[in-house]
């Protein structure tokens, strides 16, 4: 039966455990008076609200915008959810899909689920993110990622919206109000380079699928938006359990808690190492600012690659 069959949507009122994270590191950073840029082209940042490009037209958040995916497997929703549910050691692959917003069709862009908590993880699977009690997943609306350029071909003209190569669409599945995200994000846009985000509403196949959080992704388009064309830093995703604890000197232990997204050939972990060390044993009377500059940089880790 097709799992789409029989439900309706429903929110988990779990904690956005994640959030609370962000949270307590940027009120660190606010009270020790650390929070500020540093690495390359550290000047280029001075607020989010600065950043200025093509995607503004999108980033518009006076209004609700539209967004439309059009699958042609019409089992579409298994197809991605299994992909998504059955091997999390691996990426999940995408599926085409015509994608239109604001006049402008793009096909085929790769389309897939995301998410852990907000997936619908927990469900008798012991994921510690899961809803109160480890209910079974039936929660319908899941979020998207959308790869505008994944099935470009070599000789061909990069394939972006209005100049993003990649999009989330975030469900606020542990969030009944459904603006605490955009609230926070917001806010911290005037201390962190933190990602843009706009609400709209999604139709899948010409079907009313739900309103969502549209969020820019933190990629190598981002970073040089922020931080300009030489932008060279690692970027980290965090997984379940990284925790910003120092294991040691050795990238193995943090391998796994942890993926190095940018800069993989080089494989050199030891700015994570080292903020973790720093973070885990100096003591807040001798923490300076010379060695909290980087803090805000550790919000691109937490808010997801």
């Amino acid at each position: 039966m097709n799992k789409l069959d029989g439900h309706g949507f429903r929110l988990k009122k779990s904690r956005l455990a994640l959030v609370v994270m962000f949270s307590t590191l940027l009120l660190a950073g606010m009270l020790l008076g650390v929070v500020r840029t540093s690495g390359a082209d550290a000047g280029a940042w001075s607020g989010e609200n600065n950043v200025s490009n093509e995607a503004d037209v999108f980033f518009d958040d006076s209004y609700i915008h539209d967004i439309r995916l059009y699958f042609d497997d019409p089992n579409w929703y298994d197809t991605l959810y299994d992909a998504h549910d059955n091997d999390r050691n691996t990426p999940d692959p995408y599926f085409p899909a015509r994608f239109e917003s604001h006049g402008i069709v793009l096909e085929p862009v790769g389309v897939r689920f995301k998410g852990l908590s907000t997936f619908g993880f927990g469900g008798g699977g012991g994921f510690f993110f899961g809803p109160p009690g480890g209910s079974a997943d039936t929660q319908i609306k899941k979020p998207f990622r959308i790869d505008f350029n994944l099935y470009d071909e070599g000789d061909s003209e990069e394939k972006t919206f209005f100049g993003l190569k990649k999009l989330n669409l975030n469900n606020g599945a542990l969030d009944p109000s459904l603006i605490r995200e955009k609230l926070f994000m917001d806010f911290v846009s005037n201390y962190v380079p933190a990602p843009r985000s706009v609400f709209t509403r999604l139709y899948v196949n010409n079907q009313y699928y739900g309103l969502y959080l549209a969020m820019e992704h933190i990629d190598k388009t981002f970073a040089k938006s922020r931080f300009g064309p030489n932008e060279k830093g690692n970027r980290y995703k965090v997984e379940s359990m990284g925790t910003l604890q120092y294991l040691g000197e050795s990238y193995t232990s943090y391998d796994g808690n942890y993926e190095l997204k940018s800069n993989e050939e080089a494989n050199d972990w030891s700015d994570l190492i080292w903020l973790t060390n720093v973070l885990t044993n100096t003591p807040i009377s001798e923490f300076s600012s010379s060695e909290g500059a980087v803090l805000f940089v550790w919000f691109l880790v937490f808010l997801g690659c």
